[in-house]
């Protein structure tokens, strides 16, 4: 029982090694982004077409194996963050990234603006938080 199961992870092991090696050689071995070779990975270049990971689709069929890398291309972990990374501009950006630029530093205002808005008007004249809420809106869970 040990010998099988030893000898199927070894199998395992070459047929991710070969599958990964055709998938790299039919997309290409460098990041398209900045041409580097270094730390490759499959991007999936449209999120709702996407059925698994490659990472997962080792032991697949072969057709069903390539169908799926024929929706990826190959990008650097650091170029792929930059693909997922939120947009300048944004309050995420700011918080996250802590990108410190005119667009995020303007969005971050804006997001506390609003944030310190919708709390003033959650407490209410008495100081109580849930003072603005009648019994019927705490019901339908509507506060304001």
């Amino acid at each position: 029982m040990w010998v099988l199961r030893e000898h199927k992870k070894i199998h395992d092991l070459k047929l991710k090694e070969e599958r990964r090696a055709l998938a790299f050689s039919i997309l290409g071995n460098k990041c398209r982004m900045c041409m580097s070779g270094e730390d490759l990975i499959f991007h999936h270049k449209d999120r709702n077409s996407k059925i698994c990971n490659i990472s997962k689709m080792w032991t697949w069929s072969i057709e069903r194996f390539m169908k799926e890398v024929n929706k990826c291309e190959v990008v650097c972990v650091s170029c792929h963050k930059e693909l997922h990374a939120p947009l300048h501009g944004t309050h995420s950006r700011y918080v996250n990234r802590r990108c410190r630029c005119g667009l995020c530093i303007s969005a971050h205002r804006e997001y506390e603006t609003k944030q310190r808005i919708r709390r003033s008007n959650l407490i209410g004249r008495s100081g109580d938080l849930y003072s603005s809420c009648n019994s019927s809106n705490l019901l339908t869970g509507s506060m304001l």
